[in-house]
């Protein structure tokens, strides 16, 4: 039994980890729905709030600020829609839908928060790395270990203090991600991946293979 809480403790204390995440956007009433719906792919933390993802999208996509504030983000459930309040987590969450601000890039959008254009490639690319379930796990276990080592916890401490307030959201978001992937950069080129954004995304793509998702 105590070995079974400290594992559960331990799930809980995992870090945040960098996740894509799909927006689409809501038929406007007077859609025919003849028209190409159109998705935008956002890469982000699991412990990333509704507005703080707001945020993101805001600079990823160029909306004003009269667009952010009116924007809403949605799940979909059966009969309808759920709107995410402000401070909810990101977590396991993958598809959203935006309402009340259009999702189109425009002229002067941050290039800082989305996935790379390359991403959907890594997949067939990943084919390559000899990505066992032996080996996932030893991968999980240093990333772990060094999202956990005090030196790491002292500069994720020192970050959020010095990004207090909505107007540090953004700034903490994007070093935040500096940050990770200085963690990303030494583990994963042992286990043949990428030290940067795409090799994370390659990664994901592994867990998700057969053999390790049985």
């Amino acid at each position: 039994f105590l070995r079974g809480a400290a594992l559960c403790r331990r799930a809980r204390a995992a870090p945040p980890e960098l996740v894509e995440v799909v927006f689409s956007g809501m038929p406007a009433d007077d859609d025919d729905g003849e028209g190409e719906p159109f998705f935008f792919r956002l890469s982000a933390m699991t412990d990333c709030t509704t507005a703080e993802l707001r945020a993101q999208l805001r600079d990823a996509l160029g909306w004003s600020e009269s667009e952010c504030k009116h924007a809403r983000l949605l799940l979909k459930r059966a009969g309808g829609f759920v709107s995410l309040k402000d401070n909810e987590r990101l977590d396991a969450r993958r598809a959203i839908i935006v309402h009340g601000a259009p999702l189109e890039r425009r002229g002067g959008a941050s290039d800082i928060v989305p996935v790379p254009p390359a991403a959907p490639a890594l997949k067939a690319e990943q084919k390559a790395v000899d990505f066992n379930l032996e080996r996932s796990l030893s991968l999980q276990r240093e990333l772990l270990d060094s999202f956990g080592a005090d030196s790491f916890q002292r500069r994720l401490k020192k970050l959020r203090e010095e990004c207090q307030g909505p107007a540090g959201a953004r700034r903490y978001n994007v070093e935040r991600l500096k940050l990770l992937l200085t963690v990303h950069g030494e583990v994963l080129p042992r286990y043949g991946f990428e030290g940067g954004l795409p090799g994370v995304m390659a990664m994901m793509a592994a867990f998700s293979a057969p053999v390790l998702a049985a």
